[in-house]
């Protein structure tokens, strides 16, 4: 959550000074609220159930694990979809004589290697 907090963060502060706004930023916004506030309604579905339904109080069932996961991995993507827009622009990924595409390209790959 808080990748996707901080790269959204940048790309709205960068649209705010006048940036170019790109879709694929908002509609990954888009995705990772939706991915948020669906996995919080099955939580909270989830622990009124065990409250009230006659679940197993305090413990958690696959569908809890489950739903964690899909939120996560939605939230990782929409991070990396916004940090690979903002990569472009702030340099771009081809090398413009100042080695400042390459850098951004290097951290890119780097961090696509570790996830």
């Amino acid at each position: 959550m808080e990748r996707v907090s901080y790269a959204s963060g940048k790309y709205l502060e960068s649209a705010a000074k006048g940036g170019p706004r790109d879709p694929r930023c908002e509609g990954a916004l888009d995705t990772a609220l939706a991915a948020v506030d669906d996995y919080l309604r099955l939580v909270d579905a989830a622990a009124a159930d065990r409250r009230f339904g006659g679940g197993a109080a305090g413990v958690p069932g696959a569908a809890d694990a489950e739903a964690a996961e899909t939120a996560v991995a939605v939230l990782e993507s929409a991070a990396r979809e916004i940090e690979e827009v903002l990569a472009l622009g702030l340099g771009g990924l081809a090398d413009d004589g100042r080695g400042t595409g390459a850098a951004v390209a290097d951290r890119a790959a780097a961090r696509k290697e570790l996830t």
